[in-house]
């Protein structure tokens, strides 16, 4: 597993097929379909995790989430491949080629 050192910003991550999730009042409740656990996201997480997508690699997120929240780009970016690593490490994304 990657740690978030070597999470390229010109990776993409894809949700995994064994997840499902829903956004009640703006925070994301994920379950994992293997584990049956349980995670939740605040709303930042929230926005994150809704653009992880085929379409979107890590640099693109952070700068839309930049953008969202009026922060600056390299700390958004150092926390959304936090994020990442967590989602990759609990089997809810995967990585893929692109």
């Amino acid at each position: 597993m990657e740690t978030k050192n070597e999470i390229k910003d010109t990776d993409f991550f894809i949700k995994s097929k064994d997840v499902i999730f829903r956004v009640i009042d703006g925070e994301c409740i994920i379950l994992n379909l293997n584990s049956s656990v349980y995670y939740s996201l605040n709303e930042v997480g929230t926005e994150i995790w809704d653009r992880i997508n085929d379409e979107n690699n890590v640099s693109q997120i952070a700068s839309q989430i930049s953008s969202l929240y009026s922060k600056e780009y390299n700390l958004v970016l150092n926390d959304v491949k936090d994020l990442i690593c967590d989602l990759r490490a609990e089997g809810l994304i995967e990585k893929i080629n692109k």
